[in-house]
């Protein structure tokens, strides 16, 4: 959900570097090339909280690495190394998400 508000937000060159999701600490690294702007952090949070609330259905299935990679607009982050198979999430709106 986040990096699909930070797409819509701030546009699709940004892409996911690295990502930390522990219970007490989230951390979400991603290439933008200059500071987000206040007004551009209240519609990111907007998005995501907007899509938390609707109370999406999700969907989670694991997959060989080869037919995740066929998922159109399924975003994956490049130089990462990912198992084989893969747990695909996705909630049931036009966002998606990384393998994980």
């Amino acid at each position: 959900m986040l990096n699909f508000a930070l797409r819509e937000v701030l546009g699709n060159h940004v892409d996911q570097k690295g990502s930390i999701v522990l219970p007490e600490k989230l951390r979400f690294d991603f290439s933008h090339g200059k500071p987000v702007k206040p007004d551009e952090l209240r519609k990111i949070e907007s998005i995501v909280n907007e899509q938390i609330e609707a109370e999406l259905d999700v969907f989670s299935k694991e997959v060989t690495l080869t037919d995740a990679k066929l998922i159109n607009g399924l975003r994956a982050v490049f130089g990462e190394v990912y198992p084989d198979p893969v747990r695909v999430v996705v909630n049931w709106s036009k966002s998606g998400g990384p393998p994980c």
